[in-house]
């Protein structure tokens, strides 16, 4: 004997495939952006520094927080500020950086 297939299975059966082969596709593309931004970091891992930055730029580059950036900055004098934008001089925050090293 045969097993009768109701329409309402088969209807339900069709939109759980359907859902699983969105969320694998998600999945897939999810993880392809991941390798790519993995690419990025590998072939250019810092931007590349200019002779001033801001305080988020800074922050990114050097890998220290904010307020880290913002207090080092002025002890070193490297802070310019125009108007309500805050530029550091990356020459001189270096330089000062470059003090602390241990000898």
């Amino acid at each position: 004997m045969r097993a009768r297939i109701n329409y309402q299975d088969v209807v339900t059966y069709i939109r759980e495939q359907e859902n699983k082969n969105r969320r694998l596709a998600r999945k897939e593309e999810r993880d392809k952006e991941s390798v790519s931004q993995a690419k990025k970091a590998i072939i250019n891992p810092q931007k590349q520094q200019s002779k001033y930055m801001r305080i988020r730029e800074a922050k990114e580059y050097y890998c220290f927080g904010i307020t880290t950036i913002r207090k080092l900055a002025k002890e070193a004098g490297a802070t310019i500020h125009i108007g309500k934008c805050l530029l550091i001089d990356t020459e001189i925050f270096e330089n000062y950086i470059d003090s602390f090293r241990d000898e």
